[in-house]
């Protein structure tokens, strides 16, 4: 029951995450100036499963240490 919680959390936020940063993608080019005056690290790969096409990337190639949502899975 606990995991099945922390799963349902962690799409919620993810669903709401990606709503956001479509919204926010679509108002211009500020996108990246939010991502390169962000103080942390940040990365994202999206592919195209099935043509294995990326379809967009940022920091790709660095190396994360990974977040404590990814002990769920």
């Amino acid at each position: 029951m606990k995991l099945k919680c922390k799963i349902i959390i962690f799409l919620s936020s993810f669903l709401i995450f990606t709503s956001l940063l479509i919204c926010v993608a679509g108002a211009g080019t500020g996108i990246w100036e939010e991502i390169d005056q962000f103080p942390g690290f940040s990365g994202i790969l999206i592919k195209d499963l099935n043509t294995q096409e990326v379809l967009f990337s940022h920091n790709e190639d660095k190396l994360f240490t990974p977040a404590s949502l990814t002990k769920i899975f």
